[in-house]
């Protein structure tokens, strides 16, 4: 498949996908707002600009990522919660393949910005009505003195 990174940041999912299986895909397409992580990503990755899978980074909102529509698409977006609303999510074509991971982090809690606060599985599928659920799990992420847990929904686009 070709896979489409979502908040890409500096797209360490596409050079550990590579690593762990680098005949498993055809392409990988990273977008993100942040111009510096794209840059990053670019010197992380560069090595898959003259070998197979190809690797693209771009500096792009989500909802404007470029969908191929004659190969199998998997769509990973593991900054939902990170994001103004879920427009991208609107966009991917029917039938792809997608994963999406967010935090049950509360805005008032973290260091980083929380656009958008989901508290649980139940309420993350809600979000996502045109989500054929094919999993949904969560896994709590400890630290010394705090923590969180991170939520995943994969599934096929109606």
């Amino acid at each position: 498949p070709i896979v489409y990174v979502l908040g890409g940041w500096h797209n360490v999912m596409s050079f550990m996908m590579i690593v762990r299986n680098p005949n498993g895909y055809k392409e990988f397409h990273s977008y993100d707002i942040d111009a510096d992580a794209v840059s990053v990503a670019d010197q992380i990755c560069d090595t898959w600009r003259f070998e197979n899978p190809k690797v693209y980074n771009y500096h792009e909102n989500a909802e404007n990522a470029k969908y191929s529509i004659e190969h199998e698409r998997l769509v990973i977006n593991c900054s939902m919660d990170q994001m103004e609303n879920n427009d991208w999510f609107d966009v991917i074509p029917k039938n792809s393949l997608v994963c999406i991971q967010t935090t049950d982090c509360h805005p008032d809690d973290v260091s980083w910005e929380i656009k958008q606060h989901t508290p649980n599985l139940d309420e993350m599928i809600k979000k996502f009505p045109k989500l054929n659920v094919l999993f949904s799990g969560s896994k709590r992420i400890q630290y010394e003195q705090s923590g969180y847990t991170r939520l995943m929904l994969i599934g096929t686009k109606l």
